[in-house]
């Protein structure tokens, strides 16, 4: 598991489909999709309905949706860490 997989999980569920999240991470579509494929192969359940009117999560999606969530706002807690520390205490 990546942190990138996460981030684009979150993402295209809080965009509502591919292609605006794909803009929102500032990549393509295909590439997203794969991401997010990969992912689920990973976990060996599917994560999202994709339908007509675009993307709806599973149960399993929903069940690890919040956990992927908190992990991502964990990482930008260390980052914004590590970065007050390069810029504010050792400068």
């Amino acid at each position: 598991m990546e942190i990138k997989q996460l981030e684009y999980f979150v993402t295209a569920h809080n965009c509502g489909s591919l292609s605006k999240a794909a803009a929102k991470l500032f990549t393509t579509q295909p590439n997203v999709s794969r991401v997010i494929k990969l992912f689920e192969q990973e976990l060996g359940s599917p994560l999202f309905e994709r339908t007509s009117k675009g993307l709806k999560l599973t149960a399993y999606g929903k069940s690890i949706y919040s956990y992927a969530e908190n992990i991502l706002k964990n990482v930008n807690l260390i980052t914004d860490t590590i970065l007050y520390q390069v810029i504010i205490i050792f400068p």
